[in-house]
C-alpha cells in the first residue's frame, strides 16, 4: 500500500490556501521520495554542447545566434524555454543574460502577470501555471523536463516554500499511463536515477521498464507529434540506462527493436528532398504525399543522433535529413520567410544541424552493416 505523509507549514500561504509540503513512500521498496531522494544535479541526456567547436556551420550559428535574441515583452513559457533549449546547445552555459531571462519565466514577469509559474493545487500536486490560458505549456510538464535539460538543480525555488524537487515528487506520485506521459518521464529520467521504481498515488506500481514495455506496445504515429517523441524518449531512456540501471536487459532489448524499427521506417519512407512529413511511418504513396516538414525531420533527427552509436540506421539517412534541414534553414535566412515555420521546429532544426557538424565524422561513421 502507498503512504502519504502530509504536515503543513504553519504560516506559508500560496495562492491562498495552505501550502502543505509531501513525503510519498513507495513501501514496496521502502524507499521515500521526497525533497531528499531526489537527485541535487540531473542527469544529462544528451552528450554534446560547448562552443565554437571545429566544424560549425557559420551561416547555422548565424541563424542561430539571431535567434538568440529573444523578445523582451511577453513570451509564453514554452516558447522561452526553447530560446534556452537553443542557447544551451549553442554555449553550454548560461551568463547573466540567460539566468535572468529563466528567472523571468518562472517568476511569472516574463508572462506579465508575476505569478510564479509554478503553483500547488489543492490536491497538493505542483504544475506550471495550465489555469493561465496564455501561460500553458504546449504538453504535460514540459516546462519541468525543460528544466532538467537545461541542468538546474532540484534545489532551485519555484516559489515560496516550493523548490524544483517538490514538482518532481508531485509528477512520480500522479504520473499514469493513461496520458500524455513523454515530458513526464524525461523529467524523471534527469532527476530519479538509480531509483528505478516507484508507486503513484493510486497505489499503482510504476517503473522505467514499465514506460518501456508500455511504449513498445503503442501504435505508430500516436502520442506528441506524430509519436516522434515517443522515440525521442525510448533513445533518452537508452542513453540513462547506460549510466544507471533503470532497465532490465529485456526491457533494453524492446527498447532497442522499438527505435531499430522506427529508424527502418524513417530509411524506407524517408522523401527525395531528405525530409520526413506526419506519415513518417507508413509506406509513401504512389499519389500526392503529405509534405517533408522541418518540424517532423528535425525532430526525428534529433533522437537518431542521440543513439547514433547503436547504428539504428544507415549514416546516408541522417545526412540526407540534415541536408533537407540545411536547405530549408539557409532559405529562411535569405529571407525567404515561410509562415508555417514556428519557432519549435526551428530550434529544433537549428540544434540538430549544430550537433551533427560538431560530430564530424563521428556522426556518419559507417557500420559494418551499411557497407
Amino acid at each position: 500500500m502507498t503512504s502519504f505523509s502530509r504536515r503543513c507549514l504553519l504560516g506559508s500561504v500560496v495562492c491562498g490556501f495552505p501550502l502543505i509540503a509531501v513525503t510519498y513512500r513507495d513501501s514496496r521498496k521502502g524507499a521515500l521520495l521526497n525533497r531528499s531522494t531526489v537527485r541535487r544535479s540531473p542527469i544529462r541526456i544528451d552528450p554534446w554542447g560547448g562552443a565554437g567547436e571545429p566544424g560549425d556551420d557559420p551561416r547555422i550559428v548565424t541563424l542561430a545566434d539571431g535567434l538568440l535574441c529573444p523578445p523582451s515583452d511577453y513570451v509564453a513559457p514554452s516558447s522561452g524555454l526553447h530560446y534556452l533549449y537553443l542557447w544551451k546547445c549553442r554555449i553550454d552555459r548560461f551568463g547573466t543574460t540567460q539566468n535572468r531571462y529563466l528567472a523571468r519565466i518562472l517568476d511569472g514577469s516574463l508572462a506579465g502577470d508575476n505569478r510564479p509559474l509554478f503553483y500547488r493545487d489543492a490536491g497538493d500536486d505542483v504544475h506550471a501555471s495550465q489555469d493561465q490560458p496564455d501561460v500553458s505549456e504546449a504538453h504535460a510538464d514540459q516546462v519541468l523536463a525543460m528544466l532538467g535539460y537545461l541542468g538546474l538543480s532540484a534545489e532551485t525555488p519555484l516559489g515560496e516554500d516550493l523548490l524544483l524537487s517538490d514538482a518532481i515528487v508531485s509528477n512520480a506520485k500522479r504520473f499514469s499511463f493513461q496520458k500524455e506521459y513523454e515530458w513526464s518521464v524525461l523529467a524523471l529520467l534527469h532527476y530519479l536515477p538509480p531509483i528505478r521504481q516507484w508507486v503513484n498515488r493510486w497505489g499503482k506500481a510504476c517503473s522505467f521498464d514499465a514506460i518501456a514495455h508500455d511504449l513498445f506496445r503503442r501504435p505508430w504515429d500516436t502520442g506528441a507529434c506524430n509519436g516522434s517523441h515517443l522515440c525521442q524518449l525510448a533513445a533518452s531512456m537508452l542513453n540513462i540506462a547506460e549510466q544507471y540501471e533503470i532497465l532490465t536487459d529485456r526491457s533494453r532489448n524492446k527498447l532497442h527493436a522499438y527505435l531499430a524499427d522506427a529508424a527502418g521506417r524513417l530509411a524506407n519512407n524517408q522523401q527525395a528532398d531528405g525530409g520526413w512529413g506526419r506519415m513518417w511511418s507508413r509506406p509513401i504513396p504512389a499519389g500526392p504525399q503529405s509534405p517533408s516538414t522541418l518540424h517532423m525531420t528535425g525532430h526525428h533527427l534529433e533522437w537518431l543522433l542521440l543513439v547514433r552509436h547503436l547504428h539504428t540506421t544507415n549514416p546516408t539517412v541522417i545526412e540526407r535529413g540534415i541536408d533537407y534541414c540545411r536547405s530549408k534553414l539557409l532559405s529562411l535566412l535569405n529571407g525567404n520567410d515561410d509562415p508555417q515555420i514556428s519557432l519549435c521546429p526551428l530550434v529544433h532544426a537549428v540544434k540538430t544541424v549544430i550537433e551533427f557538424d560538431r560530430l564530424g565524422e563521428e556522426a556518419t561513421d559507417e557500420d559494418p552493416a551499411f557497407s
